[in-house]
């Protein structure tokens, strides 16, 4: 309300409220129409029944005794003269209906449900009508068309809250969520293309039954609502559960609004136990009193998902959770599933992977998946290398759509959308940003002809972004601002931040910036010199930064000429290092790496300030560099992995792992005299830093860091390994031990990696 004031003092004369359902929009409304005092008030929308209950809610909060105060217009009532009217957009857009209106006659309208307001019939009323201030209201501005709802609000949105918000401020009930396997018939589960009569048996309705009894519902009576995709099928079902003892009535979208009203009536008061839907009760419907969803359809889209799960949170008296049971088959769309039901924008496998095999969300709320249901979305996830890429689109037209501008990745972030590692696997982990728009939206891209700014914009984007380092990010930060900086206001900068900062670290930012760190081992073999410009010619072949003798930063020539005269470079190299620093925000800035955060084997490199780039398939499972001894356990082997390097790594308690060297060493030699050195003493050499990721079946190169360790002195062991080398079985010598972990993990992530599905 306070947002809306402002919006107002600001002479705006649109808004949009973007509300979850069930957060009391209505009320909002009312309380915000009751500030204002307008002559005349007019709500719009596109049911009679939602005119009902608004009028009524209005009224509670308005007062008044005269009820001639407020009045309805629809196919059924005629009441214009009301101070407060109420229409529905079908009656009121009639033309002998709307020329009764002056198009000054309301100073203040709502519409109610405002992502229909795209629509030509919503266009009639906006085009006619010309109100001191237009509110709209929805819980789901998305449309799946090209109509812009925020343009015809001024992209005006005073308040903002979705349905994770409003169940973490328990302003809906909890719901309890579990995905079971749909039936299966001659061993073949429902998926998108089952013929009618499979969807309709007795025998999965049956099922259906079985699994509603075994996952109950809170209170006394079940009152539930079951969707479905078709007509026929919905009709069929609410039959067969009838018989079966739940006396159910289907209700489509040719049932008139008296019908439905006496539906819902029947099932609040028990005559019914069971609505069965089809196409209609996503939206703009009020049933507080549902204590069971049943959902026997494939998921379509993540907006229909929520707003058919939103009929059953509503809070109502003595209701304290709602049970859904989503029957998950063999379609195509299952992996957004745990999208819909977290949340989670970022678009990425591994945040999604994570809820599915945890089942972690916000609030009182749970999630559980049937571990053949949990499979299938699993498989999904591990499926198309770019799953999420539709969405990514959608995301990216959304947000424009929104900001009225071609966002950048900062504004992906502000804005809760699109992790920044989701915007780079559309590129496959190379490129850049206008690389993801020539992708996505030709017209916003810039071109260029200088191969040297692309490249630049390649190298920070590949390793800044992230802000998994904050170091490097607020020197380039500063040479934006100021043009010039020094190794002594860089380390104020880096103390002042909050952040761990000592010379190896600042020695690092300087080889990083001046490439020094990628220069390969024989960079200066006087023979190798066409080696070493191939691997510079792709990070751009010169230094990012030049130091002077006094330790004094600045760009180089060609990068502060970019700089000044390039605004598409200027504008995009800003929004790198602007995400980066938003990005840093997820990383405990005192310590190199963070509990439970993913990095690669390149990330750790270069975090741990090594003197030089060495590639990933060197450092393999463990390398010894600098102090540290990184280890990287990939904890499930796929079977296409060579017997030779399927080490059995594995945990023995959530504070213990046992682990393995590489093949063909012997302990007290060579590589394990340093690799173990000091541990028999108690007073080892190196720090043994804990990288692990499930499985090697999944597309990623990150592993979750899971923190320092010690290795056991009395754990080590020498092992042989028989290891197939040109058909014979040969004993190699190998090297056991355990880690002891500074820190258990949680017992989460101790079953997800120890338990979870191996699909």
């Amino acid at each position: 309300m306070k947002n809306l004031q402002k919006l107002r003092l600001l002479r705006e004369t649109k808004g949009l409220i973007i509300s979850a359902t069930g957060t009391g929009k209505t009320y909002l409304a009312a309380l915000d129409v009751k500030n204002y005092n307008p002559k005349r008030f007019l709500f719009v929308a596109h049911r009679e029944q939602i005119l009902k209950k608004s009028l009524d809610s209005f009224h509670k909060v308005l007062g008044g005794d005269k009820k001639t105060n407020y009045g309805i217009l629809s196919g059924n009532t005629k009441n214009t003269d009301a101070k407060y009217l109420f229409a529905t957009v079908q009656t009121l857009s009639k033309a002998e209906n709307l020329n009764q209106f002056k198009r000054d006659e309301f100073d203040y309208i709502l519409i109610d449900e405002a992502h229909h307001v795209g629509s030509k019939i919503y266009g009639k009323l906006l085009d006619y009508f010309t109100p001191d201030f237009l509110l709209g209201m929805t819980a789901t501005p998305e449309r799946s068309d090209d109509k812009n709802i925020y343009e015809l609000f001024d992209y005006n949105v005073p308040y903002e809250i979705r349905l994770q918000e409003a169940l973490e401020e328990e302003m809906l009930v909890p719901f309890h969520y579990i995905g079971v396997s749909d039936y299966t018939y001659n061993g073949e589960v429902i998926d998108d293309n089952t013929n009618l009569k499979y969807l309709v048996s007795e025998e999965r309705v049956k099922y259906v039954v079985e699994q509603s009894k075994y996952y109950g519902y809170d209170g006394d009576v079940l009152h539930g609502l079951v969707f479905v995709s078709r007509k026929e099928e919905a009709d069929e079902i609410a039959k067969l559960l009838t018989k079966y003892g739940y006396p159910s009535q289907m209700l489509s979208g040719e049932d008139s609004q008296e019908q439905r009203e006496q539906a819902i009536e029947k099932l609040k008061n028990g005559e019914l136990t069971y609505l069965v839907t089809v196409d209609i009760f996503n939206e703009g419907i009020d049933i507080p009193f549902i204590n069971q969803v049943i959902m026997m359809r494939k998921t379509e889209s993540v907006i229909v998902f929520v707003q058919q799960l939103g009929r059953g949170l509503r809070k109502a008296q003595g209701k304290e959770y709602l049970t859904v049971i989503d029957f998950i088959g063999n379609y195509k769309n299952n992996y957004l599933i745990p999208v819909a039901l977290t949340g989670d924008q970022s678009r990425t496998r591994e945040g999604i992977r994570e809820h599915v095999e945890t089942g972690q969300i916000e609030g009182l709320s749970t999630i559980n998946f049937e571990l053949v249901a949990k499979k299938r979305i699993l498989k999904q996830l591990r499926g198309k290398k770019n799953l999420f890429t539709l969405e990514i689109k959608k995301d990216y037209q959304e947000l424009k759509r929104r900001l009225n501008k071609t966002p950048l990745i900062a504004d992906f972030i502000k804005n809760n959308m699109v992790a920044s590692q989701a915007i780079l696997s559309i590129l496959n982990k190379k490129g850049n940003y206008n690389d993801f728009l020539l992708k996505v939206d030709k017209d916003a891209a810039y071109s260029w002809e200088n191969d040297y700014l692309d490249k630049t914009l390649t190298f920070i984007t590949s390793e800044f972004l992230s802000g998994k380092r904050i170091h490097e990010l607020l020197l380039l930060q500063k040479l934006l601002d100021n043009g010039v900086s020094s190794r002594s206001e860089l380390e104020k900068l880096v103390v002042d931040n909050g952040s761990y900062c000592n010379d190896d670290v600042l020695n690092s930012v300087e080889r990083i910036l001046t490439l020094e760190y990628y220069k390969p081992k024989s960079y200066d073999d006087k023979n190798d010199k066409e080696k070493n410009k191939t691997e510079f010619a792709k990070l751009g072949g010169q230094a990012l930064i030049e130091i002077g003798n006094n330790k004094e930063y600045r760009f180089n020539k060609e990068i502060s000429e970019l700089l000044e005269k390039d605004h598409g470079f200027k504008k995009l190299f800003v929004d790198v290092i602007k995400a980066g620093l938003l990005n840093a925000r997820e990383y405990d800035k005192k310590n190199i790496f963070t509990i439970e955060k993913r990095y690669t084997r390149s990330d750790v490199n270069r975090l741990l300030n090594w003197q030089r780039k060495i590639p990933a398939q060197s450092i393999g499972g463990y390398f010894i560099e600098n102090g540290y001894c990184p280890i990287f356990v990939t904890y499930v082997k796929s079977n296409d992995i060579e017997d030779s390097i399927k080490y059995e790594d594995r945990f023995i308690s959530n504070g213990k792992i046992h682990c393995y060297t590489k093949n063909g060493r012997k302990l007290g030699k060579g590589e394990t005299l340093k690799m173990f050195a000091g541990v028999s003493e108690g007073n080892p050499e190196l720090t043994y830093l804990l990288f692990v990721k499930r499985s090697d079946a999944e597309d990623d190169d990150e592993f979750v860091y899971l923190g320092t360790g010690k290795v056991i002195s009395n754990s080590l062991r020498q092992e042989y390994r028989k290891i197939d080398k040109k058909g014979k079985l040969v004993n190699t010598p190998i090297v056991s031990y355990d880690l002891k972990l500074d820190t258990s993990i949680s017992l989460t992530r101790y079953r997800m990696l120890t338990e979870g599905s191996n699909e």
